[in-house]
Parts: C-alpha cells; structure tokens; sequence
C-alpha cells in the first residue's frame, strides 16, 4: 500500500512547480490538486462517498483542460477512470499522471538546463581532481560528498529526458564511491571512476547518443542479488561476492521507483551503503547488519 505521504509530497511538488516554473499554468492546475488531498482526506476517514464525489470532479474539471486528450492527458484520464472504492494508491497515480501532462504541457528548455548543469558542476569536479591528484583521501572522501550532494539535488534534469544516462551516471558515482572505500586506497582506480561520471555527464550534456536498454528486472531481483551477495561474503568468496553487488549497483537505477516513491529512507540507505558493502562486504559487521535487506 503506497503511503499517504508519498501522494501529498506529490501535489506539494505539483503545487510549488507550477508556482516557481509556471505562474499562469498553477492557477489552472491548483484545483485539480486541492482536490486530490482533499479526496486523500476523505479516503483516510473512509468517506468513500466522499471521496468519489472529489474523483468525479476532478475527471469533470481534467476534461475542460486544454490539450487533456493529449498523450499524457489520456493516462490522467485513466488514472481518473477508477472502479470500485478509491484507494490512496488510485489517487497517487492520478497526482503522478498530472504531473507528467504538466510537463509534457510545459516543456523545459534542455539545452538551458543542460548549460545551468555544466555550470553548477563544474567547481565540484575541480575540487575533487585536485583532491584525487594530490592523493589526499581524506579530502577525495569530502570533495566526492559534496558532489554526490550536488548530484542529488540535480539528477533531475537527466532522470527526466534520458533513463539510459540516468542509470549510466547513478552506477558510475556509486562505483566511485566504492574506489574510494577500497583498501588498500588506490588512486588510479578511483582516478578511473572519476573519469567513468564524469564522462557519463559531459556526454549528456554534449547530447552523446546512449541506447536505451529496456529491463525487466524488479526489486524481487534486486533483493536475490543481494542475498546472493551476503552468502558470498559469508563463505569468503570475496571476488564473486563483489561482482554480484557491483550487479546490484548497476541494476539498481532501473528499480529504485520502488523504493523511492514507498520507503525515501530506505532508498536513502541503498544509495550510501551499497557501494561500500561492494568493498567491505568481508566484514563481520557488513555482512551481518548492512548486507541483508
């Protein structure tokens, strides 16, 4: 069951996009939001009559949109079409869909925001070469967290227009961090994942074709991956044990939505420890509390 939570971080984010992006366009969507928590509401209180009276509205309201029978506007429509009792999952679905036909209706200036990316990351990939080729780890450790940081808070704009680049530059930044960790510290192999994302960005920035691979790996597989990579370490086959979290590593991108979207702290955890467990995974205390989902 996808938690309130995630529904009403939804239309916050839907509120306060249209508010700082576009102005004209929140006046024409904001009722349609206010509604969807309004209608979470009444689902929480089991005002199921309630709650369908909103839905009813809002498909009424979609409908006098323009373009809402566009590509994106169709899926809101279904995601309005609802049978049954209204579920707090039915009307996350409905805020992700309006999401999507907002951007769709509002499209972003990509060479913009790929300039702005460039921009921003620049003085962050300085500090940490610098740090690389002074072989000052410690500093490496603090320069990679503050571009890590920068990363998270402006992975959208890839996350958005390429999924293939997404997963190419999560896995690279992850795999960095395990060069990092590795002991004994060996700068040429954390010189090489350096070089790894920050090849992954110039190329998105630059619009460097990348094939989509489409997967259907789920977070079931992700799970065995790491099972498989706890009874590794525990028989000490440390070689193999890290392959299959490196595996783990590179498919996570493509299964993270779960987790994400349901449990943020938890994805939160994914993210900063798998790619030292993928190092350190021979210790007792990795294998025991960190390694097992």
């Amino acid at each position: 069951m996808v938690k309130h939570s995630l529904n009403k971080l939804l239309v916050l984010l839907g509120l306060l996009a249209l508010f700082l992006t576009y102005p004209v366009a929140a006046e024409s969507y904001s009722d349609l939001y206010i509604k969807i928590t309004d209608a979470t509401t009444a689902v929480q209180n089991k005002d199921q009559a309630k709650a369908k009276e909103l839905v009813a509205e809002i498909k009424t309201d979609f409908e006098t949109k323009e373009n809402h029978d566009s590509k994106a506007g169709k899926k809101v429509s279904k995601a309005l079409d609802i049978k049954g009792d209204v579920t707090e999952e039915d009307l996350t679905s409905i805020s992700s869909a309006l999401l999507k036909f907002e951007k769709e209706q509002n499209p972003v200036d990509l060479d913009a925001e790929k300039e702005k990316l460039e921009t921003h990351f620049n003085p962050y990939f300085k500090n940490l070469q610098d740090a690389i080729t002074a072989k000052d780890l410690a500093e490496t450790r603090k320069t990679y967290g503050e571009l890590n940081n920068a990363w998270t808070r402006n992975e959208a704009v890839v996350r958005d227009h390429s999924t293939a680049y997404y997963g190419k530059i999560e896995t690279a930044i992850s795999l960095l961090r395990s060069s990092i960790e590795t002991e004994p510290t060996d700068f040429t192999s954390i010189q090489s994942s350096y070089d790894d994302l920050k090849g992954g960005i110039d190329d998105f920035i630059k619009g460097v074709p990348l094939d989509s691979t489409s997967s259907s790996l789920t977070l079931k597989d992700g799970i065995k991956l790491l099972e498989k990579a706890l009874s590794q370490f525990q028989a000490g086959d440390e070689k193999t044990a890290a392959a299959s979290m490196k595996k783990f590593i590179t498919i996570w991108p493509t299964i993270e939505d779960d987790v994400s979207t349901t449990n943020p702290s938890l994805y939160t955890r994914v993210e900063s420890e798998t790619p030292v467990i993928m190092v350190k995974g021979k210790e007792k205390a990795y294998r025991r509390t960190k390694c097992k989902p």
